[in-house]
């Protein structure tokens, strides 16, 4: 019985060693859970070192080690009940709109475009927050790439929906496209673009769906639409998510047609002549 015991114990044990920092990541995010990791070792520290002394002296107090059992049973239980009132965050109903800071260096408008990052946020990334008012990733990534000398005015971020690019649903991308349109219409400027970030699972769902819903004959002006993404998160050093951002931008400006794009691997094309592989890269259509 006591082997059997020690078994399940070790298979328990191990269960819960590996699932800290998946759980970690998931409340707090790639940027802080290696802080929050430290911090639940750290706390760990204390009553491995002190338990071993309060269990002996219960054992001394009560005559058995029954009381020291359920004793350290009670503050797991405890912790489980406060765990599952944490980090239920309310999906904002409304576009989430950010402000890139400043915005010192931007020069005199001119006949430069006006551009919109859109983006859809995965919350098991959460490079992109952990609530609806904190900087999404794309805000970091273009803090670094810094394009907007090149366009009119600041960039404006807009959080459309909040799901990893498996769970996005014909709504979600009627909400991307009313978002588009309705920009299209209220915007003055006669060039506008519009970057998507967007996971790559669906990517070239949500795009030829976009193609298919914007009647770019009947928009005046010139309408780009630019789809990128990236394998690693944002937050990962070696991630590719700046280099795709790039390219975006970069091929936003010089195409010289209306339409939505792909901007994938180094890939720039229109979304109907772009394909993914099985290993998951992005390449033109032969």
């Amino acid at each position: 019985m006591l082997s059997v015991l020690c078994v399940l114990m070790g298979l328990c044990e191990g269960c819960f060693i590996s699932l800290l920092g998946p759980i970690a990541i998931d409340i707090i995010g790639p940027e802080g859970a290696g802080q929050a990791i430290g911090s639940l070792f750290s706390l760990f520290a204390i009553p491995n070192f002190a338990g071993p002394v309060i269990a002996g002296k219960l054992r001394d107090m009560f005559g058995s080690y029954q009381e020291a059992f359920i004793f350290a049973g009670c503050p797991p239980l405890l912790a489980a009940c406060l765990l599952c009132l944490t980090y239920r965050i309310d999906i904002p109903s409304e576009p989430v709109v950010h402000k890139l800071k400043d915005d010192s260096y931007f020069p005199p408008p001119g006949l430069k475009p006006t551009a919109t990052v859109l983006t859809i946020v995965s919350d098991s990334q959460s490079s992109e927050d952990s609530s609806s008012q904190d900087e999404p990733a794309s805000a970091r990534i273009l803090g670094r790439v810094r394009p907007q000398v090149a366009f009119k005015r600041p960039l404006e971020i807009v959080t459309v929906c909040r799901k990893d690019s498996q769970d996005i649903t014909p709504d979600d991308r009627k909400a991307l496209l009313r978002e588009i349109k309705e920009r299209s219409c209220n915007e003055e400027q006669r060039h506008l673009v519009f970057i998507v970030s967007h996971g790559t699972d669906s990517l070239l769902e949500t795009a030829r769906e976009l193609q298919k819903g914007l009647d770019f004959e009947n928009l005046s002006g010139k309408i780009v639409v630019v789809l990128t993404g990236s394998f690693l998160p944002e937050a990962f050093r070696n991630s590719d998510a700046d280099f795709n951002v790039g390219v975006a931008l970069g091929g936003s400006q010089a195409v010289d047609r209306s339409g939505v794009f792909v901007a994938m691997n180094g890939v720039f094309r229109s979304a109907e002549c772009v394909m993914r592989n099985e290993d998951g890269t992005f390449v033109a259509m032969p």
